[in-house]
């Protein structure tokens, strides 16, 4: 009896915390192009939870990469104010795939997470996603979280780019020299949806159907 009613009121709890965030998904036109940014027509909602999403087929990576200079990032979000942090998937020799905070206009990294073990991007189609949602930035790749990180972001982003370089010097691309090849299958945004709570006339009715049982055992 007791396990009875306090599995119901653990489930009515749950009823009534638990959202479950789905993506409702934009595709992201970038013409084939291997690098480049696209300035979205409704900027991204912070409060709703948002996620930028990249499939690519790679058919070769880096050799080699200056990574005092610059590393290679494979998307971004930001906003068309360059001053604003950017959010950003990058790629180094050291520490391979890493999520970064960047102030736009400097390069400097405000927030680095290395995931453990490091990981790093190899031949074949891979599926890269940043997620921002309730306070944190979480790095997915190839449906694996790699990075997770609590952040305050203070701006809703619109500007998506990809096949960026981070470290600015000479305007080096992710594909310099042609030692980094790929094709984006599919680039995409998307903006937070929480599934919705039962109504309150329902819950009630659930709460009434535990205590009704609970008394009724009782009386027995």
């Amino acid at each position: 009896m007791k396990s009875f009613i306090l599995s119901a009121a653990v489930a009515l709890f749950a009823a009534t915390t638990a959202q479950a965030i789905t993506w409702d998904w934009q595709d992201v036109a970038t013409n084939g192009a291997a690098t480049g940014q696209v300035t979205l027509d409704t900027a991204l909602d912070r409060t709703k939870g948002f996620a930028l999403q990249m499939t690519i087929t790679v058919t070769a990576v880096p050799e080699s990469m200056d990574n005092s200079n610059w590393w290679p990032a494979l998307i971004s979000l930001g906003t068309s104010d360059h001053n604003t942090a950017n959010l950003t998937v990058n790629m180094t020799e050291t520490d391979g795939i890493r999520l970064d905070t960047k102030s736009g206009d400097t390069g400097s990294t405000q927030t680095k997470v290395v995931p453990s073990p490091v990981t790093k991007l190899t031949t074949g189609t891979h599926t890269v996603m940043l997620a921002y949602a309730d306070g944190t930035l979480t790095l997915t790749y190839d449906g694996n979280v790699l990075a997770s990180t609590a952040y305050t972001l203070t701006y809703d982003p619109n500007l998506v780019a990809w096949g960026q370089q981070a470290g600015y010097p000479n305007q080096t691309t992710l594909n310099a020299n042609n030692q980094f090849q790929y094709t984006i299958d599919s680039l995409r945004v998307g903006v937070g949806s929480a599934d919705p709570l039962p109504e309150p006339t329902a819950l009630a009715l659930l709460a009434q159907g535990v205590a009704g049982v609970a008394l009724r055992r009782r009386v027995a």
